[in-house]
């Protein structure tokens, strides 16, 4: 019997033909799985960047909502400065805007008027917006919210979009001019770096946005195979095969065609939620398919292979007899048994975790590498339905999984593909969970599972991200100019210097201007922050990104630089020095700069400069050395007696003032403890002093106190102290003002025994005066009672104003008695509330309120220091004035009080007949009047009084008034202070 018969041959062939037949279906299928792949990774590339922009987008509205829109303050003022050109808003304005540039990184940001004329900015350049911005600015202001511009080119090439935020003004003021404030971004910021970014290296793979504009497709950002021109590059839209064509037209997702070099591509179609841009991601075919078109060559390898081996078996075969047929059958099964050993051998020694799973669900085995991935046994899982329980004890999250994993397998089973790699979190035998990347491949009914630990990447990865969001926070916040150069040529020059052997190598440079010069022209600025074109006055990078001879034009070595060249030559890597460098407009600047140069292993010419504006502090210093000066000066020169005192009462300066005044020498004064030289009686009031300012109850303190002069006597001095605290709030010292009194006390003393003296005086005298007075007005009265009838008319009427002048005198007489006791006969002051005070007034004029009909309206009024009863006098004095100075209407009377710097301000105000104010002074005179006796009574010193009152509380007192409209008169007294003085 022969092993090959026709029957059998004609198998072979079929199963050739059934090989080459899988063989071709392995490329189609490889090949869609391929492309599945590609749209994958080019569709979750795009909708990533999508979020990102969209997120960045909301960001800059809110941003701009929040700071310009919500803040009603800042609109106010620049409206009216837009209205008024007042300089001071301007400065605010610039201020506000410099600040959100620098935060922010804008651009630029200047306001536009609705016809998009620039009439405010930060530069002087004259600024129209282009037509689609300058619609979107018509369309911010209808609609009262902030928009996002179209990118469009500036003039250096550059891409740029803004946000425009409406500056409203009242809805009902629809004669308001309106405007809008443009905050310009350069794509390069963002965009460009968004969509230049790849989560892989790629040889062709690129991210770019798109627009329609007209019948053309417009490419909005910076294309990776082709160079920036002067404008955004266009298409026509009628190229059919451009993927960006298809995306304007409507198309979306995964497409094939030819990109703008006219090369077959990969892409997918992402339109930008919110705008007329789409974002498209792409790579070439070429690319995308080299690993399948590998795969595809090694299988077509093994067909010829196989194709070769079946010809050659085939002949083989043929040969053999009958005899050999059952031993190649038992090879055959010896074989089989090898492989399958191999196979098992294979994973167990894999050092990826694998497990095998039959069709029936059983866990047929898994490697080492699975165990120690997850810590079960055999014991542990013996079925699957064990492993599922342990891996994912919640319920919820466990169907979750089932569901995909089953629905991956079908999909993989189906299309004949690789399990769909999936993360899941497993939990361990030990409890602990971790980040599990599990995929795989069936075979028949059966797969075989292959797990990655992805935990540590995941949480690498969350740090990175971190990392990258806290280095990019801190570049925005940092408030100094940052920037790199390269000095590679100039570390070879400078290293070539170091064979000559040379020792002083700042003299040498000193003597080579040449060199320097050089090496000045070599130094190339490569990469600035924001805060340098702020501060350096630069309006692109383009201005710094030169040499430092360029961007400074320095005509010649300057000093700063041989000083970096000599820390170089010395081999230091950090370097610090003050330095003045002209901005870019010629303004010249103090900086503090601090440079790290690259050490011994680090080849790559790199330096980072940092440096922080320092011109306004040095003028500080300067501000503060003159004031110093002038401090000093006016310390050691003044006519007062001048001290610094320590917390603890040491003398710890004095000027030559005080020394002499106590007839002492400075030196002897100095370091001396301040009771040494105070009187006894006059020590716990300083002491009261010193723990009532360190305490902080009070800013400064005024005192009388005595000081003991050498030669033992004393004398009298009016002191004045403040406590200086430094900025943590701590103490520092006193500072004394020392005025010598002593003549002033004695005379004070003198004025008193007079003012007694006249005192006694004024009494007696009026007593004396008062008695013959009593007498003629009582005779007169009895005269006029006994001879009344005997007299005739006219004899009544003398009598009549003989009794009236007594009795009027009796009342001047009475008055000056009181205005000469104001001073002398007053009360001790103490604490006492005005609204009580004036209460008093109201109650002792009850009787004239009544008949008057007055209305007397009293506010909230303070507690005060006073003497009760003047006080009372002066509020009843004005209110009866109120009263008796009334016109036909009923008295209206209001009593208020309000703070004013350390005093309370009182008034009182009625609708009286008034007064010209050419007679505000004369009022206040004694026995002086405006109005006829016979009208209105009285003595004409009442004002008087008040005022002497009011002097004698340390305050002012003056009148405003209108003939028929009322008057209205105020007086002050101290606000009260810690002690209720």
């Amino acid at each position: 019997m022969k092993i090959i018969t026709k029957s059998n041959f004609l198998l072979g062939s079929a199963g050739l033909l059934v090989l080459v037949i899988l063989s071709i279906f392995y490329f189609i299928t490889s090949l869609r799985t391929t492309k599945s792949q590609i749209e994958f990774d080019l569709k979750s590339v795009a909708s990533g960047k999508v979020e990102q922009l969209d997120f960045w987008r909301s960001e800059r509205l809110a941003d701009a909502n929040v700071l310009l829109i919500e803040d009603k303050v800042f609109t106010r003022i620049v409206r009216d400065h837009l209205k008024n050109n007042d300089q001071a808003l301007k400065s605010q304005i610039s201020n506000r805007f410099t600040s959100l540039i620098s935060y922010y990184n804008y651009h630029n940001i200047f306001i536009a008027d609705f016809s998009g004329k620039q009439v405010f900015g930060l530069n002087h350049e004259t600024i129209e917006l282009e037509e689609e911005a300058l619609l979107t600015l018509h369309k911010s202001i209808n609609e009262r919210k902030p928009l996002l511009t179209p990118i469009h080119l500036d003039q250096a090439g550059d891409p740029h979009f803004g946000v425009i935020v409406p500056l409203l003004g009242e809805l009902e003021d629809n004669n308001a001019e309106n405007y809008g404030i443009v905050m310009q971004l350069e794509a390069s910021i963002f965009i460009d770096n968004l969509l230049s970014s790849w989560p892989v290296t790629t040889e062709s793979a690129e991210a770019l946005m798109v627009r329609k504009k007209g019948d053309q497709v417009q490419f909005l950002t910076q294309l990776r195979f082709q160079e920036r021109e002067n404008s955004l590059i266009q298409i026509p839209l009628a190229n059919q095969d451009l993927p960006a064509a298809k995306a304007i037209k409507g198309q979306t997702g995964f497409v094939e065609g030819k990109d703008y070099r006219n090369i077959e591509v990969y892409a997918y179609l992402y339109p930008v939620p919110n705008s007329p841009w789409f974002l498209i991601t792409k790579i070439d075919k070429s690319e995308a398919l080299q690993t399948w078109r590998h795969g595809a060559m090694l299988v077509f390898s093994m067909l010829i292979g196989v194709l070769i081996l079946f010809i050659v078996a085939i002949k083989l075969i043929i040969q053999r007899r009958e005899s050999k047929y059952y031993k190649t059958l038992l090879d055959m099964e010896v074989e089989k048994s090898e492989s399958e050993a191999r196979f098992t051998q294979l994973i167990e020694a894999s050092p990826v975790p694998q497990a095998f799973i039959d069709g029936s669900g059983k866990l047929v085995y898994w490697n080492d590498s699975f165990q120690q991935m997850f810590g079960y046994t055999h014991e542990d899982i013996p079925t699957l339905e064990e492993w599922w329980l342990l891996a994912y004890p919640d319920e919820k999250y466990r169907k979750w999984v089932l569901g995909n994993w089953n629905e991956a397998i079908e999909h993989a089973a189906k299309n004949n593909t690789a399990i769909k790699p999936i993360e899941y979190n497993v939990t361990r035998k030990d409890g602990s969970v971790l980040i599990a990347e599990i995929s795989g491949v069936t075979i028949g009914d059966s797969f075989l599972a292959t797990f990655a630990d992805m935990t540590e990447r995941r949480k690498a990865e969350e740090e990175l991200r971190q990392s990258k969001l806290n280095f990019e926070s801190l570049y925005r916040a940092v408030p100094a100019s940052i920037w790199d150069e390269d000095w590679t040529e100039v570390i070879e020059l400078v290293n070539s210097l170091k064979k000559e052997n040379i020792s002083n190598y700042k003299e040498y440079f000193e003597s080579h201007h040449d060199f320097v010069n050089e090496c000045l022209s070599k130094v190339k600025i490569t990469d600035v922050n924001d805060e340098t074109l702020v501060m350096f006055e630069a309006k692109s990078k383009e201005d710094m990104l030169q040499s430092l001879a360029t961007v400074f034009n320095t005509p010649d070595t300057y000093p700063g630089f041989i000083g970096e060249l000599v820390a170089l030559a010395n081999g230091k890597t950090l370097y610090k020095t003050e330095m003045d460098l002209n901005t870019v407009t010629g303004n010249l600047i103090t900086f503090l700069l601090s440079m790290t140069f690259p050490d011994e292993n680090d080849n790559s010419g790199r330096v980072i400069v940092a440096l922080t504006d320092i011109s306004e502090l040095k003028k500080s210093e300067e501000q503060l050395k003159q004031s110093e000066d002038k401090f000093r000066k006016i310390f050691e020169k003044s006519r007062v007696g001048k001290s610094l005192t320590t917390p603890d009462g040491r003398l710890l300066q004095i000027n030559t003032t005080f020394a002499e005044m106590l007839g002492y020498t400075k030196e002897e004064m100095e370091n001396i403890n301040f009771a040494e030289i105070t009187h006894p009686d006059d020590i716990a009031e300083s002491k009261h002093c010193i723990q009532t300012l360190l305490a902080g109850e009070r800013d400064d303190y005024t005192m009388k106190k005595r000081y003991m002069h050498k030669n033992g006597e004393y004398i009298w001095a009016s002191v004045g102290t403040y406590l200086l605290r430094d900025s943590a709030g701590a103490p520092v010292y006193f500072i004394t003002s020392i005025l010598n009194i002593n003549d002033l006390v004695r005379l004070n003393d003198a004025l008193d025994k007079s003012n007694k003296e006249l005192e006694q005086f004024a009494y007696v005298a009026s007593h004396d005066l008062q008695e013959p007075l009593r007498m003629v007005a009582s005779y007169t009265q009895l005269l006029e009672l006994k001879y009344k009838d005997k007299l005739d008319e006219k004899a009544g009427v003398y009598i009549k104003y003989a009794v009236d002048g007594a009795k009027r005198m009796q009342g001047l007489i009475n008055d000056l008695l009181l205005l000469s006791r104001v001073g002398t006969k007053g009360k001790p002051f103490e604490i006492s509330d005005g609204g009580i005070v004036v209460d008093m007034a109201l109650e002792n004029l009850q009787k004239s309120i009544e008949e008057s009909n007055a209305i007397i309206t009293v506010d909230e009024l303070p507690e005060i220091y006073c003497d009760v009863s003047q006080l009372v006098q002066v509020f009843q004095n004005l209110i009866s004035n109120a009263i008796k100075f009334r016109g036909n209407d009923p008295p209206s009377i209001v009593i208020n009080a309000k703070e004013m710097g350390a005093f309370w301000e009182f008034s009182v105000k009625d609708n009286g007949i008034g007064f010209e104010m050419e007679y505000k002074d004369r009022i206040f005179q004694v026995f002086q009047r405006l109005n006829e006796r016979d009208k209105y009574a009285g003595s004409g010193i009442g004002l008087s009084i008040v005022k002497k009152i009011v002097e004698r509380h340390d305050g002012k007192l003056w009148v405003e008034s209108v003939p028929g409209n009322g008057s209205c008169f105020y007086f002050t007294l101290p606000i009260m202070n810690g002690r209720g003085e």
